[in-house]
């Protein structure tokens, strides 16, 4: 007994196909039961034999046109492909009254469709063939001092005279000038942008930023997010690379780069597709194979000018804090950055320089001398919620051991980590450490 699945089982088709073949058919099975339209749909149904093909492809070729080898051609071909498709597929032909006809069993595909459009297909590759005996002449289309294009005329050689020539260098130069044309528009255009994102990457104000954005057409009244990477020196081919991804999903892409491989997208439109902004991020970092390490930052979406620019200032923020937090290689969105986006004005400031001197200087120096781990003990100790015995349970250490650090912390650095107030202080100034 042989496991073999039958030979006529048919290859499933999609339920959406077959309804909308029925549906089709019941309508045309109707329409051929009127006498009006019974004759055409028997002359139309006939204009797909292969007999009334392989007469026409005789005639051709008889009369020695070499139109009547494509089609010889066509009909070979598709025969083949058909046949091996209906072998595949294997979808009964429906039964009833006028429907047991063809030369096989199987309905699918239609050897009819197939010849159709392979003479079609052959029709129209043909009308692009010189005829026989014809010549080619061709004039240059220049843009720039550079040949663009070539316009050619293909005729026999008595119909080609001196004002057909005349037409054909006409018809050239008239291409090269809209070409120009079509290059210069473009060219302004991109200035005009150009001068848009320079405006708005300079922080210039809203006054001056709003009059840039009318003379680029840009659309104020949509939404709109930025998104920054720094790559190095393939800044220019992440931005390309990211402006065909955010296109396909809906959005106007504007890039720019920097010199430094700094790449900024502005992405507008309020119709695009439904899409969420970690999935995109991660399809961006997915689409990278390149050697430079891509980090990427993204400002929160927003509407308007006034959103645009402050989505500007959360990306460059994001990507900012995020390198110097958890350093180059990331992925930082500003909405998920935390406590740490709210401290981010503290960044450098003198102000924050002195705090973290006064609460966490004198400990650092101890370190560096002694290599006491005060530091890393207080990070763990603040963590366990000051127990001590949890403490040096997570380091490793014996429970005296981690007293004997507490009380060198306390007497160094003046403050107690195992007072709420003077812990949180201790704690505040561990998570601006990386900000001063």
């Amino acid at each position: 007994m042989s496991d073999a699945a039958p030979r006529d089982v048919p290859l499933p088709l999609p339920p959406g196909w077959l309804a909308k073949d029925v549906t089709w058919s019941r309508r045309l099975a109707d329409k051929g039961k009127r006498r009006a339209w019974r004759w055409p749909a028997w002359l139309l149904a006939r204009s797909g034999d292969s007999v009334f093909w392989l007469a026409l492809s005789a005639l051709a070729l008889w009369q020695g046109q070499a139109m009547g080898w494509r089609l010889l051609w066509a009909m070979v071909t598709t025969a083949v492909i058909v046949f091996i498709v209906k072998g595949i597929f294997k979808r009964q032909r429906p039964s009833g009254h006028g429907r047991d006809f063809g030369a096989d069993k199987y309905a699918f595909p239609s050897g009819h469709a197939a010849r159709v459009e392979a003479i079609e297909g052959g029709t129209l590759a043909a009308c692009g063939t010189p005829p026989a005996g014809a010549i080619t002449r061709s004039a240059p289309i220049y843009v720039n001092d550079e040949v663009a294009a070539l316009l050619t005329l293909s005729d026999v050689e008595t119909r080609f005279d001196i004002f057909t020539m005349i037409a054909l260098e006409q018809g050239a130069a008239a291409l090269a000038l809209e070409l120009a044309k079509r290059e210069t528009i473009a060219a302004v255009r991109a200035g005009v942008q150009g001068d848009f994102l320079t405006a708005l990457l300079n922080g210039q104000p809203g006054h001056v930023l709003a009059a840039r954005a009318r003379a680029a057409e840009f659309p104020t009244d949509e939404i709109h997010q930025v998104i920054t990477a720094q790559c190095g020196s393939a800044a220019e081919l992440w931005a390309g690379r990211a402006t065909g991804l955010a296109e396909r999903a809906g959005w106007a892409v504007r890039a720019a780069v920097s010199p430094d491989g700094q790449a900024t997208l502005v992405l507008s439109g309020s119709t695009a597709q439904e899409w969420t902004q970690s999935t995109f991020l991660e399809q961006l970092r997915a689409d990278w194979a390149e050697d430079e390490p891509l980090t990427i930052a993204a400002g929160d979406p927003a509407f308007g000018l006034a959103g645009l620019q402050k989505s500007l200032e959360e990306a460059r923020g994001a990507l900012a804090l995020g390198t110097r937090l958890f350093g180059t290689g990331g992925t930082y969105v500003h909405r998920e950055m935390g406590v740490y986006r709210l401290l981010r004005h503290l960044q450098g400031t003198g102000d924050l320089k002195e705090f973290l001197e006064r609460t966490l200087g004198a400990l650092e120096a101890y370190d560096r001398e002694h290599q006491a781990e005060l530091l890393p003990t207080l990070n763990v100790l603040l963590a366990q919620g000051g127990n001590v015995s949890a403490t040096a349970k997570a380091m490793h250490l014996h429970r005296n051991s981690v007293i004997y650090r507490v009380e060198r912390i306390r007497e160094i650095s003046g403050l107690d980590p195992t007072q709420a107030e003077e812990a949180f202080t201790l704690r505040l100034a561990l998570l601006l450490a990386p900000l001063g």
